[in-house]
């Protein structure tokens, strides 16, 4: 993860407790001004952490229209839901995706 990725799963778990239900409304807005940053690295932040296996996302909020106010519904992966079991080890199956650049790709290429 990013530095301000870290910065976001450790808010996150942070304000988990047991007692209360496993959702968080993340809303690109909330993101920024808990990081510091424009909304646009924000959203770029929460999709790596989502994609890295940190956070589910039980709801997606809506950016237009009458529930426009509403935003995402996120979840921490480590631990459980009501309609999902915990998975502690979800952020640690991630890899990370090979990129073909002119190296990989001649690497791939196999003599015929």
């Amino acid at each position: 993860l990013t530095s301000r990725g870290r910065d976001l799963v450790t808010a996150v778990l942070a304000a988990y407790h047991p007692d209360h239900a496993n959702a968080f409304e993340l809303t690109d807005g909330k993101v920024s001004a808990l990081l510091g940053c424009s909304k646009n690295t924000s959203r770029k932040v929460f999709h790596e952490c989502v994609e890295r296996g940190w956070f589910v996302i039980e709801s997606r909020g809506r950016m237009n229209g009458a529930l426009c106010t509403r935003g995402r519904i996120v979840s921490l992966a480590c631990y459980e839901t009501e309609t999902r079991r915990a998975e502690p080890t979800r952020y640690e199956n991630w890899k990370p995706k090979k990129s073909e650049t002119a190296q990989n790709l001649v690497f791939s290429l196999k003599p015929i």
